[in-house]
């Protein structure tokens, strides 16, 4: 390593926080897109549906219930059956298809939905889908289709096997939180994290629920006296602000559980 590489490492360095740079270095030497263990036992869910509506998919994610798909502007069929792996349109295209907020689409059948969920299930045990912010997005999508009556018609095997891998992913976030990056990465994260802690109960999910202290302190860093993000960007408001109130949504129809953190 050069001089000039370590001046521009010294110049990076001194704008982060001490935590991101421990996170930086940690991550430097962790293993990424890391699967994660099965939960020895599958959380319980503690509601069923949600107080009100959530809004409807967003329209840039489009998903024909088969194994075609637009998301951000470029198309793909998938011919034998969906490649969790692909990068022809590049990591970000990927992202979007670990995210699964397509499904939400009133277009799909709750089928094709459980199709979906269940072939990801099966097939996906590391890669990019085992990142934290895909990870954070698909607990919202998936949480908020088991809140929407008639958006999945589950059997209770189906049910059990999707709760236990909303477990999964939502121990796996809690460890893996992205306090490296900060910002609307690290907001999503402890979110969702806060998101699954109430719609769970159990020892792990009251974990997952104690993480709103987080949140809360997110929330004073991260929005700005005028109610914009600090990171500027109108995408990032709008978003954080949809995932807040999916939040609220949620914490109204568990009042006894939401009153056992700050969110209530």
């Amino acid at each position: 390593m050069n001089v000039s590489q370590l001046a521009r490492i010294a110049r990076t360095v001194r704008h982060l926080r001490p935590t991101q740079v421990v996170a930086q270095v940690r991550h430097a030497f962790s293993e990424e897109g890391k699967g994660a263990e099965p939960l020895s036992q599958p959380p319980s869910r503690t509601v069923d549906r949600a107080t009100g509506a959530f809004l409807p998919a967003p329209a840039h994610a489009q998903f024909d219930g088969a194994l075609g798909f637009e998301l951000l502007g470029r198309k793909h069929q998938f011919r034998e059956g969906v490649d969790w792996d692909f990068l022809d349109y590049g990591p970000l295209w990927l992202f979007h298809l670990h995210q699964f907020d397509y499904l939400r689409s009133a277009s799909v059948p709750p089928g094709s939905r459980w199709m979906l969920i269940d072939d990801w299930i099966e097939h996906c045990h590391e890669g990019g889908g085992w990142s934290p912010h895909p990870i954070s997005l698909r607990i919202l999508s998936w949480g908020k289709l088991l809140l929407t009556p008639g958006a999945l018609s589950l059997d209770p095997g189906q049910a059990q096997r999707l709760n236990a891998s909303l477990g999964q992913q939502a121990q796996a976030l809690s460890e893996r939180l992205e306090t490296r990056l900060q910002g609307n990465h690290l907001f999503s994260n402890v979110l969702s994290c806060v998101f699954a802690g109430l719609m769970f109960e159990g020892k792990q999910a009251d974990s997952w629920l104690a993480l709103e202290s987080s949140l809360l302190r997110e929330f004073d860093l991260q929005i700005l006296e005028d109610g914009s993000h600090v990171e500027r960007s109108p995408m990032y408001h709008a978003l954080l602000l949809e995932n807040v109130l999916d939040l609220f949504n949620l914490a109204s129809a568990v009042p006894e559980r939401a009153q056992r953190s700050l969110i209530d």
